[in-house]
């Protein structure tokens, strides 16, 4: 899938069982496409502002694999965004004050 990519734009790659790669590539305007494929003739890519986002997302796409694709997304990559600020809101801090 990524031979027709410049390597230069790769930040995540790998190969999840032998039955999709996962990557995910940084764009000229700064956003980032995690894209996969089941190496058959299926490609998917999916955009996200920031880095960690997509990032979760891809973790979601293996959590999907480690069922052997029997579960999938259960939603569209807005949905999916405002549920993963969601869960940064609620595991990240803002200071390192409100640790203490």
């Amino acid at each position: 899938m990524l031979e027709r990519i410049d390597k230069k734009h790769v930040v995540f790659l790998f190969d999840y069982k032998g039955v999709s790669e996962i990557a995910i590539l940084k764009r000229e305007d700064g956003k980032f496409d995690l894209t996969w494929t089941d190496y058959i003739i299926n490609v998917w890519t999916e955009t996200f502002d920031d880095l960690s986002t997509a990032m979760l997302r891809a973790a979601t796409l293996v959590k999907c694999g480690e069922t052997d694709w029997d579960e999938g997304f259960k939603q569209s990559p807005e949905e999916f965004t405002n549920h993963a600020n969601d869960f940064f809101n609620i595991t990240v801090t803002t200071s390192r004050k409100d640790t203490k």
